[in-house]
């Protein structure tokens, strides 16, 4: 019900800004059909000059809709004139959320790549996107851009979200969606992304471009389905009450939807297309995979290992901003350690429980000292300094454009190598297992000692799995696994 307040703002309010309401407002209704993609053009060549000065320049009309305030210069744009655009800030900001700790501003900038997924691409008709954001207890879309497989958001369009946050561990979902406007046809999942926020400066603008996937699994096979991007800024309240949450989980929070489609849209961007719940047998395979890519962690060990024993040099000495040495830290913080415990090994327990403290701290070393300036971690000073003067006083990294691309790109290419050569390694010992067992078969079929197995064999009509009592808790246990790992592993890698 309106107040005498709201009653007297609107009479106040300008025409031109009630429009520019009015006109956002019926953009965020949703893609065309099928009929009337094919008969709206959205791509026009305009011709300049004569003779051979004549060039021809590609435009692409802006949806949903052109700015308000520019109707005539912004209803079709080049594709160069399009990305700069969707770069400018947004006026449009959705504010949600109930949390109190601080904000985290999202803006959706556009996709590339995208598949089609609508019937009659060759007559104009191709995937309608639109961006569904879950974060907490909020559930956003963005306006649907009709027609394109690089859909660009523009900054008077609906692609702007102010999120009040109520935990800072608490994961940012993104999914890009085929829009389908029948009532009773769900809208397709084109892929999802989750995004971590934890590593992310407060008061820095980024400009983050990822992979799309429609399932939620870790697999070396799955192929990305375009890519995201989008800006993203965090604020916080209070740093150091924001440290303080960090030593409880995220809460779970339940959030009601209206219909069915948008239950579906908010499951599939949070969860992926793939439900791991109910027992399926591909449900255990992706289990598995995902346990075998933690495999990884056996050459971190190994190399661990020769680094302390070998005394190798790790930890940067500088002057300044040079690194005139290497320390090796970690093999004279052992070496110590031993000394102490050959004459006091009553402080084995103690030595245990500060063992945990040390492989934390040496993992963080390792993740700052990564050639890619990305994939490092906040320092431990940092964190105490938001913790003790409630602000981190050194700021981010001024990380410039390229840096340490090639040594990054040979780092990663030699990880890569490495795994490679272990999965062969291990394939030829699966064929050799195989090779023996066909001989072991082979010499039991010459002295007579084998069973038919007619297990397998079945009659027509219905089949039920004979398996399922068998495979479901087991697949329930690697489920639990996984999910320990994860969390495991988020806590090791800071």
């Amino acid at each position: 019900r309106a107040t005498e307040y709201d009653i007297d703002f609107m009479e106040k309010w300008s025409s031109s800004q009630k429009e520019d309401l009015i006109v956002r407002t019926t953009a965020t209704k949703g893609g065309k059909g099928t009929i009337g993609s094919i008969v709206t053009r959205n791509e026009k060549v305009e011709k300049h000059g004569h003779g051979a000065e004549k060039t021809s320049v590609t435009k692409y009309r802006i949806r949903p809709c052109p700015d308000p305030k520019r109707k005539e210069e912004t209803a079709w744009m080049t594709k160069e004139a399009l990305q700069k655009e969707a770069l400018e800030p947004s006026r449009h900001w959705n504010d949600v959320g109930s949390g109190k700790l601080g904000k985290l501003y999202v803006e959706i900038i556009g996709c590339d790549g995208l598949p089609q997924l609508d019937t009659g691409s060759f007559l104009g008709n191709k995937t309608d996107a639109f961006v569904s954001v879950v974060y907490e207890d909020c559930i956003s879309k963005t306006d649907v851009i009709d027609d394109t497989l690089f859909p660009r958001w523009m900054p008077w369009s609906q692609r702007a979200f102010q999120f009040h946050m109520m935990h800072p561990s608490s994961q940012l979902y993104l999914g890009v969606f085929d829009y389908d406007e029948g009532m009773f046809d769900d809208h397709d999942l084109i892929g999802r992304v989750s995004v971590d926020v934890t590593n992310f400066y407060p008061g820095t603008e980024y400009l983050l471009t990822y992979n799309i996937y429609p399932t939620a699994k870790t697999s070396y096979t799955r192929e990305a389905k375009g890519t995201l991007t989008f800006r993203l800024r965090i604020e916080y309240v209070d740093e150091r009450q924001m440290v303080l949450t960090n030593l409880t989980p995220p809460p779970t929070i339940h959030v009601n939807v209206k219909t069915k489609k948008d239950f579906q849209c908010a499951k599939y961007t949070a969860s992926g297309k793939i439900d791991m719940e109910p027992y399926s047998q591909r449900t255990i395979s992706s289990y598995i995979e995902e346990l075998m890519t933690y495999m990884e962690c056996y050459y971190y060990l190994e190399d661990a290992v020769l680094n302390v024993i070998l005394w190798r040099g790790h930890f940067p000495l500088k002057l300044g901003k040079k690194t005139i040495a290497l320390l090796p830290v970690h093999s004279f913080n052992l070496f110590l350690c031993m000394v102490v415990l050959v004459e006091r090994p009553t402080l084995f327990p103690t030595f245990c429980c500060a063992t945990i403290a040390w492989v934390l701290l040496a993992v963080m070393g390792y993740k700052r000292n990564v050639p890619d300036p990305w994939d490092g971690c906040r320092s431990f000073g940092e964190i105490m300094q938001q913790l003790i003067l409630g602000k981190c006083l050194s700021g981010p990294d001024d990380i410039p454009a390229f840096a340490n691309a090639e040594k990054s790109k040979e780092f990663t290419e030699k990880w890569k190598k490495r795994v490679e050569e272990a999965e062969k390694m291990a394939e030829r010992r699966r064929l050799k297992a195989i090779e023996e067992q066909e001989e072991w078969q082979k010499e039991m079929e010459e002295i007579g000692d084998t069973n038919v197995d007619i297990s397998t064999k079945s009659g027509g009509g219905v089949s039920i799995d004979p398996l399922k009592p068998i495979l479901y808790p087991i697949q329930q246990y690697l489920g639990i696994a996984c999910n320990s790992l994860r969390f495991i592993k988020n806590i090791i890698i800071w």
